[in-house]
């Protein structure tokens, strides 16, 4: 298993360099196999736009971590690895060598199992505010 608090993160040429948002992330302007090389070698976890390396990924390797959706910044890209980092921390499941997981930009996060098919680890709330007629807002009870 893959117990850690803060996860070593390779930001590929896939996606904006956001290194300094996020702690311990490594940029490279490397993409495909040589970038899934460089996490293996540095033994960090790979963030990705690429597909390709969800079946390229093999099972004796760090996890791989494809971010699919909308457009991509810099803050986004830290805000959604910070909520994947957040999100397994608090999960049942204990990410281990090899696993796949697709992160949908500010939605969902998903765990590819081996055997096929994706199992959903986490949906992101929206939170959602009305007014009262004061026209004060007024949030969901706590």
């Amino acid at each position: 298993m893959l117990i850690r608090q803060d996860i070593p993160w390779v930001i590929d040429g896939t996606l904006p360099q956001a290194t300094g948002r996020i702690p311990d992330a490594m940029a490279t302007t490397q993409r495909g196999a040589e970038a899934l090389a460089l996490a293996a070698e540095e033994g960090r976890w790979l963030a990705t736009r690429d597909r390709r390396l969800l079946e390229e990924a093999h099972a004796g390797g760090l996890p791989v971590v494809l971010l699919s959706g909308g457009p991509c910044t810099a803050e986004g890209l830290a805000r959604n690895l910070r909520h994947f980092q957040f999100c397994l921390s608090r999960s049942p499941h204990q990410p281990r060598h090899g696993d796949r997981f697709i992160l949908e930009m500010d939605r969902r996060i998903y765990r590819l199992k081996p055997e096929g098919g994706a199992e959903e680890l986490q949906t992101w709330q929206v939170p959602s505010v009305s007014s009262d007629r004061s026209g004060l807002a007024v949030g969901a009870p706590a």
